[in-house]
């Protein structure tokens, strides 16, 4: 089961995930940002420290997030993906696309 909750600071906007990222579930991601978008939006924050697995369909989603906030001239930041989610970001070169935030001290 996936959770996510949305929160707007600013310009700033923070999906914490948490549970699961796959098939049944992807596209709630774009969801739950058209949920909280705003003309001021400039960055979108997905954090991932709360989600243990993410299979094709929840990288496609995140890569999906990537191309509609480039093309709207925002940032999308992963922070603190598990150790899971990391290795599997690495596999595919995407922690090579997207900016990667470590989880805060």
């Amino acid at each position: 089961m996936l959770t996510l909750t949305g929160d707007t600071d600013g310009t700033t906007l923070t999906i914490t995930a948490n549970g699961d990222i796959d098939l049944s579930n992807n596209r709630r991601l774009a969801a739950t940002v058209a949920e909280h978008e705003s003309a001021d939006l400039a960055t979108i924050v997905l954090d991932l420290a709360g989600v243990d697995f993410c299979d094709s369909a929840g990288l496609a989603a995140m890569v999906r997030l990537y191309r509609a906030a480039a093309l709207a001239h925002r940032s999308l930041v992963i922070r603190a993906p598990s150790e899971n989610v990391t290795r599997l970001l690495e596999i595919t070169g995407l922690d090579r696309v997207f900016t990667i935030e470590p989880a805060s001290a």
